[in-house]
């Protein structure tokens, strides 16, 4: 029996230095052929727990370790952005955001449309209003309402609309959302200071509707 217990033990150590072999080279499983006892067998595979499946998640919006997609809110980061793409959800994408009082100017509104095809066009407008989540009241300056165009893409666990904006994936209310950060602003610097929390409108709209008439 003491026999047994030292193989046992050896053939534990050997194990444990295959699993942390698994682990440093990332793959997916370790197999070790054994011709043993039973005893020395269930003793081996019981040190395999430390290998495991490198397959998984940090968390819910990071790169997986096997190099796979990126996983926001267990979904793969091409499947939850691409509910806002506009040939989905038929609709704009709306979202305001604060700053630091500027020339009489405190918040911006950002509206967009992304296109299957990967561009997008924005309609983005300042004022004196107010932010609290998804609600937003503002009076428009409307010298600073502006039309943008460009491609968006999406880099790891972000989207981002050319060098304008760039937004990360989140549930806010149980709702699939966005939140944004002006990357570059089209009118008040101090408006890359504030987040906008973004999602689809409710009711049905196209790029060409007249409410986008006034943004040159």
């Amino acid at each position: 029996m003491q026999a047994n217990a030292r193989h046992a033990f050896a053939q534990c150590r050997f194990v444990i230095f295959l699993a942390a072999t698994c682990n440093l080279q990332q793959k997916p499983a370790c197999v070790v052929h054994m011709r043993t006892t039973p005893y020395i067998a269930a003793t081996a595979i019981a040190c395999l727990v430390a290998c495991g499946n490198a397959d998984s998640t940090t968390d819910a919006s990071t790169t997986r370790s096997d190099g796979a997609e990126p996983i926001i809110n267990g979904e793969p980061a091409s499947k939850f952005f691409g509910r806002f793409v506009w040939e989905t959800s038929q609709t704009h994408n709306k979202g305001a955001g604060a700053f630091s009082r500027t020339n009489s100017k405190d918040t911006y509104v950002l509206n967009f449309y992304l296109n299957m095809d990967h561009s997008y066009i924005a309609y983005y407008g300042e004022g004196e209003g107010s932010v609290s989540g998804t609600e937003y009241t503002i009076s428009y300056d409307t010298t600073t309402m502006k039309k943008l165009t460009g491609m968006w893409s999406i880099n790891g666990t972000k989207l981002t609309l050319g060098s304008l904006v760039s937004c990360d994936g989140i549930t806010y209310n149980d709702k699939a959302m966005l939140r944004c950060k002006l990357v570059t602003s089209p009118g008040t610097a101090a408006a890359t200071q504030g987040s906008a929390l973004v999602g689809p409108h409710f009711r049905t709209s196209t790029p060409s509707d007249s409410q986008w008439a006034e943004y040159l």
